[in-house]
């Protein structure tokens, strides 16, 4: 059986076999490229950016949420997001996770752009090889 573990996008892969496990920590941008095969490793690693940067701007955007916040003290939110009962603590929770997950869809895709454009030079230092008359 094969995990793999991605926290702070530093990772271990996890293997067993013969009931004894095994780990390696040979990788690169929280994912190892030379276990998976093709374009697996960079999904990867793009899994664990978003997952990582909708943890910390969850964590960010639930500290702001206090008792004497001014949105709280408008009648239609305050019966959706009651801090005093379960049903609007979890409605807020709901809320906070998808402003959080649409940060980190946003900061996955930056990182994907900056990636790509940095390449560009790269790309137009490459040649076309030469063709060989037959």
């Amino acid at each position: 059986m094969l995990t793999a573990h991605a926290e702070n996008l530093e990772c271990a892969l996890v293997w067993e076999t013969d009931g004894a496990a095994h780990t390696d920590r040979t990788c690169v941008s929280g994912v190892d490229r030379t276990a998976l095969p093709g374009g697996l490793g960079e999904a990867l690693a793009g899994v664990a950016l978003l997952t990582h940067t909708t943890q910390i701007s969850h964590e960010e955007l639930a500290t702001r949420v206090l008792p004497a916040l001014e949105l709280l003290r408008y009648r239609e939110y305050a019966q959706l997001w009651d801090l005093s009962s379960l049903k609007g603590l979890a409605a807020i929770d709901a809320e906070i996770g998808r402003q959080a997950l649409m940060i980190g869809y946003v900061n996955a895709y930056l990182a994907t752009a900056v990636l790509a454009l940095a390449l560009i030079p790269l790309a137009l230092c490459l040649r076309q090889p030469r063709r060989r008359d037959a």
